[in-house]
């Protein structure tokens, strides 16, 4: 008796991972300038969506660095980040990690020998 082999399921974008890019477009393209305040509810109601997709694009754009959180302030994008054109050549994860090298020191481990 031969095994049945199912085919893969179609790959399905959540509706965080929707808010996570369209939030990335909003920065890349400066429809949120650099340094300004990310207001929660506005971007909801763009997106037509509640806010707690928004709320969670944004920790994950805190992790990537393109926005930073201040206790009882909220979220604000991070000064300095590039525009699309730069975007454009690179993908996503190597855009990212160019961005945090910009802004985060560098950390060097010794080894021991």
């Amino acid at each position: 008796m031969s095994e049945k082999v199912l085919p893969l399921p179609p790959s399905r974008q959540t509706l965080s991972d929707s808010v996570y890019e369209a939030v990335t477009e909003l920065i890349m393209d400066q429809h949120i300038a650099a340094g300004a305040r990310v207001n929660i509810d506005m971007v909801a109601r763009q997106l037509n969506v509640s806010p707690t997709p928004v709320r969670e694009a944004l920790a994950r754009l805190e992790m990537d660095g393109l926005v930073t959180k201040e206790p009882l302030r909220g979220y604000t994008v991070t000064p300095g980040v590039q525009k699309r054109p730069y975007f454009t050549g690179l993908s996503r994860s190597r855009f990212i990690m160019a961005e945090r090298e910009r802004f985060e020191p560098t950390v060097q481990f010794a080894r021991s020998t």
